[in-house]
């Protein structure tokens, strides 16, 4: 399958799911996983990225839950996913914070117009064919210097991603 065919699958998931996916996913009670994977994500920002002036892309940013939490932190940023319901919702849980912009959008073909402090890939790179691909765009938009976080977060990419021993099962 190409990276074009696992992006349409993807964006249809989540275009089918986003609700769902925003009200349960970061939900403590609910989804405990990707409670302490956003808390994950919070620390290592916080540990490592100065506030002033700092610019964070979240790639695959989904209804905006952790970017909620990091403007609630005092940073700023930019989110895309390629699922336009995702990114509305994102949208109105940041309407209070205006340095938060969103874009529909998949890593591959959307046209990045600056580099970043802090890229973050969160349960993204396990939705690519070549994940080569996606991590080369990844440091292209990074400052020098930059920080990138990634984390791979469902079954599948457990047992494929940046796994060199399944590379040829993905490959075929």
């Amino acid at each position: 399958m190409s990276d074009d065919n696992l992006n349409k699958k993807s964006a249809e998931f989540f275009e089918t799911n986003a609700i769902s996916y925003s009200q349960e996913n970061y939900n403590k009670t609910l989804n405990i996983f990707m409670f302490e994977r956003m808390k994950s994500v919070l620390n290592m920002t916080r540990k490592n990225l100065k506030y002033e002036n700092s610019i964070i892309m979240d790639i695959g940013c989904g209804s905006g839950e952790i970017n909620l939490e990091l403007a609630r932190l005092g940073y700023d940023g930019e989110g895309i996913d390629i699922s336009e319901t995702m990114i509305n919702l994102s949208k109105k849980k940041l309407e209070n914070y205006p340095k938060w912009q969103f874009d529909v959008g998949s890593v591959l073909d959307y046209s990045f117009e600056k580099k970043y402090d802090l890229v973050i890939a969160s349960g993204l790179i396990e939705y690519f064919k070549d994940e080569d691909i996606v991590l080369d765009k990844l440091y292209e938009i990074l400052k020098p210097k930059g920080i990138l976080i990634i984390n791979i977060s469902n079954l599948f990419g457990y047992s494929t991603a940046l796994n060199y021993l399944t590379y040829f099962l993905k490959k075929n």
